[in-house]
């Protein structure tokens, strides 16, 4: 980090002490929050350091920003540092937050973490200059939240150009608000004369005065060029230096540099390339030994330069005098030249480990390669990913590293169109072989990425690249989920271990949470439920130990309702899928088309018609599942299970798999459901078959039992003399269900299966274990239940619907079941739903009529 942004400057020493407005200055330990609005040169900063140096008894903490701080992260990083040191125990812990790959969605948890931390803290004044380069929405939102909850002794005070994009009506309310505008900046009489004759060693008559003040509008910035003029030009009149108020800067600084000596500018305009300067730094740039004079005597002329810190002999230019450098030395010097210049400081910072400083230096010097060498060297902390957003990609595709990094950088942030654009622009411009990796990387941001190419030695060629073990863990991830793809689930399984394996050494929570939410997702896939389930608990207890992780708590959710789906465990799986539809994270479109879906499961499961009606609309409304073959794979298998198949998605299903492309283990279990809908038993049997040996093979559990189930679906309809087989049949896919407890694929086809559950009992009871046997019961209820009108309801909603019934108020409900009102109307809501009805007289009649209330 920029540590000299952290200090605050030194005010010169024939500062004017400008009572009146100190004495207001005063008045901002009673607001929360204090504007100090004003054009460059007004006097701003002066005004605030002199201050802090008449009032020392008050606590202060500062912090400059420039456009690299128009960040989410960098800006909070910076101010955490500035505050370092109030934060007690729990520093540290604050400050490596930003060492891991945080969520712009969960910078409010971390703002919740600080605000509480800060309420220890007795007094605190925070002053945060150049607050105009703040532009960026999401960072101005986080702003106006910690102001709004910090405690009242914290008080902030912004240094501005412009009026912020903050919302400070609350405050102005609450008289939590001050502002000292321009016009308040502006001199009056006595202190323009004051600070004039300090400046200039010249008294001014009251004539003079006059001029003077009706020259520079009483502008701070102005006083200063007039004054220093005149002290470059004694004999002078007034009258012969002044310039108008609007070309006054420009005027009077190219009279100011006029009357420099040739090295004394050719200075000036070389060293105005650094943020900050000391003598060591200007003779390395220049290679000159003479610095110290050259200083002394600029700061002896006022020329501008603000002192940082005096003992340790640290400068900068004025902003206002830097920009005016800037622009003079476009002018002067050649591109060529000053990119010499820029490189030039960025190898001297470089060599003092001011990673940061370098990386300004050569990015601004276009030395790319440079950049991306001191990025390299603090990558994962919070500053790096701001400089590696400026490297043009055609540089960034030659270090797979850091664009990996990158990309998922921004696919923590769920900056999903700013993933796709990147993805689309390496098309062009990577190696084919290597876009493949990326190319993935697009299936989470944009799923209707349809086919993946994937050659197994891009594996081998990334195993001996010298990944730092964050990107291992990242690419190990992104592989096992590629391979999970492709139902190669024992190598995933490999990888996502290998990712696993590398978390005691990285203490990274989230590569920590998608090393383990992948296993779980694979390990679903495989029937392995019962340790999927153990793992969503360890997630849980991870989000909880990480609050900033919490969005992702939606994803897990999904992931442990389709586990207690799995397992029918409806009772389980409807709390979680409340808790989703009130997180706010519910809004991402990934997560609402998994949640919809699961929606939609459960009805099929508790044999809602109405609702599966409904959700079925709801699904096709959100277009992608009727366009993406994903989803529309999965949207299918569920309308052939109601009967409700729309012929053209089911042409386009049939297009798919007549198709060359790879096909998924579940796509050809849907077409074996195709086929048999359309009863076209022999094809349904030979692919059955085909498929069975696959997964018999592989011990894919949850695929397996499906398709053993399928088999003997298509062997009953078939011919029912096969008794014998479809009695082997089920057994053996009991046996892979019963330890965890999948449930689910029986409860679907539980009319056609039910007669063969109670062949098995009455058959092979005397070689079944007790366990198994009490499996098969449980899914024998489990069929029977799915078929009752009561599944209809929860066993919550029914209680609800009781209490209705009773003629209880909604707060009446609330109390006798201990649930808040709010999820009274929850509950009214889902039973108006699933019983077709739009109020309470309704529901009432309508569970009588179906048997569900006396």
């Amino acid at each position: 980090m920029i540590s000299t942004k952290l200090i605050a400057p030194v005010p010169r020493k024939q500062y004017i002490c400008r009572e009146r407005l100190f004495q207001k200055l005063l008045q901002s330990e009673k607001r929360k929050l204090t504007l100090i609005q004003g054009t460059a040169g007004s006097g701003k900063t002066t005004l605030i350091t002199s201050f802090m140096q008449e009032f020392p008894s008050n606590q202060y903490r500062w912090l400059s920003l420039d456009e690299e701080n128009n960040d989410l992260f960098s800006f909070w990083y910076y101010f955490s540092e500035a505050i370092r040191e109030d934060l007690g125990e729990k520093e540290t812990d604050f400050l490596t937050y930003f060492e891991t790959f945080p969520q712009k969605q969960e910078i409010k948890s971390y703002l919740i973490f600080l605000i509480n931390q800060l309420q220890q803290v007795e007094k605190l004044t925070v002053i945060v200059d150049d607050f105009h380069v703040v532009k960026d929405s999401q960072l101005l939102d986080s702003i106006e939240f910690f102001i709004k909850y910090s405690p009242e002794h914290i008080r902030i005070i912004l240094l501005t150009r412009e009026a912020p994009a903050l919302y400070l009506g609350q405050l102005m309310m609450g008289n939590q608000y001050m502002e000292i505008q321009g016009e308040e900046l502006k001199f009056t009489s006595d202190e323009a004369k004051e600070f004039f004759e300090r400046f200039s060693d010249r008294i001014v008559d009251a004539k003079e005065l006059e001029q003077l003040i009706q020259w520079t509008e009483g502008w701070c910035g102005g006083l200063q060029l007039m004054a220093l003029r005149t002290a470059q030009a004694p004999s002078q009149s007034l009258e012969q230096v002044k310039g108008s108020n609007k070309y006054i800067m420009n005027y009077l600084s190219n009279e100011i540099i006029e009357n420099l000596q040739k090295n004394e500018l050719h200075f000036l305009l070389k060293t105005s390339i650094f943020e900050y300067f000391t003598v060591r730094l200007c003779n390395e740039l220049l290679a000159m030994n003479t610095s110290e004079q050259m200083i002394q005597k600029l700061v002896r002329q006022n020329l501008f330069i603000v002192t940082i810190d005096e003992k340790k002999g640290v400068y900068r230019y004025h902003h206002l005098f830097k920009e005016f450098l800037q622009h003079k030395r476009a002018i002067q010097y050649p591109v060529e030249k000053m990119n010499d210049l820029q490189r030039r400081a960025g190898k001297i910072f470089q060599q003092r480990n001011d990673w940061e400083l370098s990386l300004k230096h050569f990015l601004q010097a276009g030395s790319y390669k440079e950049a991306l060498s001191g990025i390299k060297r603090i990558q994962y902390s919070i500053t790096s990913w701001v400089y590696l957003q400026q490297i043009p990609l055609d540089v960034l595709k030659e270090d797979y590293e850091l664009l990996f990094q990158r990309i998922v950088y921004h696919l923590c942030n769920l900056e999903f169109e700013t993933c796709s654009a990147i993805l689309v622009d390496l098309e062009d411009i990577m190696e084919e072989e290597f876009y493949h990796l990326f190319r993935f990387i697009g299936f989470f941001v944009d799923d209707t990425l349809i086919e993946v190419e994937f050659d197994s030695l891009l594996i081998d060629k990334l195993e001996k690249l010298e990944f730092t073990d964050v990107t291992k863990a990242l690419v190990y991830v992104t592989l096992s989920m590629l391979l999970g793809l492709r139902d190669q689930y024992a190598e995933a399984i490999m990888y996502c271990n290998k990712s696993i394996q590398l978390i005691p050494r990285l203490e990274n929570p989230y590569i920590q949470y998608f090393s383990l939410s992948c296993k779980a997702q694979l390990l679903e896939s495989m029937g392995e439920l019962k340790e999927c389930e153990r793992i969503y608990q360890e997630l849980f207890s991870l989000i909880e130990r990480y609050s900033y992780l919490a969005p992702l708590s939606v994803n897990s959710r999904i992931g442990i309702g389709g586990v207690y789906m799995k397992m029918m465990r409806l009772e389980e799986a409807d709390q979680v899928f409340q808790q989703i539809h009130h997180s706010p994270a519910y809004s991402y479109p990934t997560f609402q088309r998994a949640y919809q879906y699961n929606l939609l499961e459960v009805a099929v499961l508790k044999g809602n018609r109405t609702e599966i009606k409904d959700r079925l609309k709801q699904i096709r409304e959100l277009g992608l599942y009727n366009e993406h073959p994903l989803y529309y794979s999965a949207l299918l298998k569920y309308q052939l299970l109601v009967d409700q198949v729309e012929p053209p998605l089911l042409n386009r299903f049939f297009e798919k798999i007549a198709s060359e492309s790879p096909k998924r283990l579940e796509d050809r279990l849907i077409y074996i459901r195709c086929l048999l809908w359309q009863e076209n038993n022999a094809l349904a049997l030979k692919e059955v078959n085909r498929l069975l040996i696959q997964v018999r093979k592989n011990q894919i559990g949850s695929i397996l039992v499906e398709a053993l189930i399928l088999k003997i679906i298509a062997l009953s309809i078939d011919d029912m003399s096969n008794n014998r087989e479809r009695i082997h049949l089920m057994v053996e896919a009991i046996h892979y269900s019963y330890t965890n407890e999948i449930a689910y694929p029986f409860v679907i086809d539980g009319e056609k299966l039910r007669p063969i559950l109670q062949q098995v009992i009455e058959v092979k009871k005397k070689e079944l274990n007790t366990k198994v046997i009490s499996f098969i019961e449980r899914l024998s209820g489990l069929i029977d239940q799915s078929k009752q009108p009561n599944s209809l309801l929860s066993n919550r909603e029914m209680d609800v619907l009781m209490t209705v019934a009773a003629g209880l108020s909604n707060r009446e409900i609330g109390e006798k079941l201990h649930i808040s009102i709010a999820t009274v109307k929850t509950h009214l809501i889902n039973i108006y739903s699933k019983l077709d009805v739009s109020n309470r007289m309704e529901a009432v009649n309508e569970g009588r009529r179906l048997g569900l209330l006396r």
